[in-house]
């Protein structure tokens, strides 16, 4: 049963680890232009 549910965490853990970075990726399309923007002011050079 032990086994199991490490098991269990493990996968639960990677398919977090997969949503979370879904989710950031899909905020950063949302958000490269401003960050674009962001980066040239903040560079200055960019």
């Amino acid at each position: 049963m032990l086994g199991w549910i490490k098991k269990t965490s493990s996968v639960t853990k990677l398919a977090l680890t997969i949503g979370f970075v879904v989710i950031l990726v899909f905020i950063a399309i949302k958000l490269i232009p401003a960050f674009e923007s962001f980066l040239h002011d903040f560079l200055g050079w960019y």
